[in-house]
């Protein structure tokens, strides 16, 4: 198509005599007197900056291309590249010689001639921006992503309300469940005290957290999996009204200041698939190091099963789930651990297999009698969000970190980046990915102690 290609292309043979210059390092008397000859300049040494012994910079040069070529090869988005592009990365270091952050990156690609040059410039710019980096990011060891330092150095000047979100939603959540058990305590709704203690995971983690404590805290498996039908037919439409355009109403009552730096009205188009992102799972190299987190995991539930055994002399889920958490958050601090890539999408594609589970077990015919569940939960949901607007005033906290933080403790951080895209506003994306990850983390204990508080225990 571009007449790059062997039947295409034109060789052309110019041969002559060698220049009188280079003639002089070759031609010898002795071999002292031997010269280089033709030379040549080559860039690069071996260093421990990356675990295949290369310097960062050439190394996100190469990440770079190889998604471009990725990209040019799909054929979905920037649909005018051609064969042919050069990058380079330029590193800001300390005065330690530690990695600070990324200075500059160039990126020069062949491309259709689809506009005018200015509009042509603008396009490739803002499709990089938007397109090629999040992948490139997303392809990146931790130590590297933080090197792309414009939505991180804006995240850490915002982490104080980042936090406030974080707590405030934790509380807000806390007395919103502990409030609706007393009003709805005479309900007739059965092991109410478990489904309070429950419904923690659900709002501080999603799914994954609300099946653990329910496992936990011995459940009947048809009242789980009613309570989360239920917790799905409150949740989608308050998702709906937010994605709609819900979230100017939160900006209206928790208004930006134009000085802050975690808004950005004009954010657009962020790409969702660098936070979760399922290409190249299978690939050999890729698929052999994801596999070393899923066996590291197994590993962790062993010792969380001889725990159990030890303490309890007999398998205790709630043994074995609390040491499960305690185990991975202290493994989330090895710079190891959290460089080995795809364990994200490997869990997400276990939590997707347990919602098709799940949803498989739902009887219709037990809705008519569970109906006061629902009012619970439209209670707890009300009240959470009431109380946690009212905790971000006090803190003058923006309304689209809000409602970004909200959804994440609510339906957990892959809902993040769709929502974020509706805002327009990527700046909060960082806040509200950390922000679900601390529930994940918080949600278990959490419910435990709300058991504890109810007198499960």
């Amino acid at each position: 198509d571009y007449q790059f290609d062997a039947k295409s292309c034109a060789v052309i043979s110019s041969i002559h005599n060698q220049s009188s210059d280079i003639n002089q390092g070759v031609v010898r008397q002795t071999a002292e007197e031997q010269g280089a000859g033709d030379q040549g300049m080559m860039f690069g040494y071996a260093c421990k900056e990356m675990d295949n012994f290369m310097p960062i910079t050439i190394e996100i040069a190469h990440i770079i291309l190889q998604e471009l070529a990725a990209i040019r090869r799909e054929g979905k988005v920037m649909t005018y590249l051609r064969p042919d592009a050069k990058s380079q990365v330029t590193l800001q270091y300390s005065d330690d010689g530690k990695p600070e952050r990324i200075d500059a990156l160039v990126v020069s690609t062949q491309h259709d001639d689809f506009d005018e040059e200015g509009k042509m410039l603008a396009k490739i710019k803002e499709d990089v921006r938007n397109i090629l980096l999040p992948r490139v990011i997303a392809q990146c060891p931790d130590k590297v992503k933080v090197l792309f330092n414009s939505d991180f150095k804006l995240w850490t000047k915002s982490l104080p309300k980042t936090m406030a979100v974080l707590l405030g939603g934790l509380v807000s959540i806390l007395i919103a469940l502990l409030s609706g058990y007393f009003l709805f305590r005479n309900a007739g709704i059965p092991q109410f005290e478990r489904v309070t203690a429950m419904m923690t995971g659900i709002y501080t983690g999603g799914t994954m957290n609300f099946s653990a404590l329910g496992h936990m805290l011995e459940v009947d498996p048809s009242l789980i999996t009613m309570t989360l039908t239920f917790e799905e037919i409150a949740t989608l439409p308050f998702i709906v009204f937010i994605v709609a355009g819900g979230y100017k109403f939160f900006r209206r009552l928790l208004p930006a200041k134009e000085s802050d730096d975690t808004v950005a009205e004009d954010t657009k188009n962020v790409d969702a698939e660098s936070f979760e992102n399922y290409h190249g799972m299978l690939q050999p190299k890729t698929f052999g190091r994801m596999m070393l987190g899923f066996l590291l995991s197994l590993g962790m539930l062993a010792i969380g099963a001889g725990l159990s055994l030890l303490i309890t002399h007999k398998i205790n889920e709630l043994v074995v789930i609390l040491t499960i958490t305690t185990l991975a958050i202290i493994a989330s601090f090895s710079p190891k651990v959290r460089a080995l890539p795809k364990t994200f999408e490997l869990g997400m594609f276990f939590i997707l297999i347990f919602s098709i589970v799940v949803a498989s077990k739902f009887d219709i015919h037990h809705i008519k009698g569970s109906l006061q569940i629902l009012w619970f939960i439209l209670f707890v949901m009300i009240t959470s969000v009431i109380l946690h607007v009212i905790i971000c005033k006090i803190f003058k906290v923006e309304g689209d970190l809000f409602t970004v933080g909200h959804i994440s403790l609510l339906c957990s951080p892959p809902f993040v980046p769709p929502i974020v895209e509706a805002l327009g506003n990527r700046k909060v994306l960082l806040s509200g990915i950390v922000i679900g990850l601390a529930g994940y983390a918080a949600g278990n204990y959490l419910g435990v102690l709300i058991a504890w508080i109810l007198g499960v225990f």
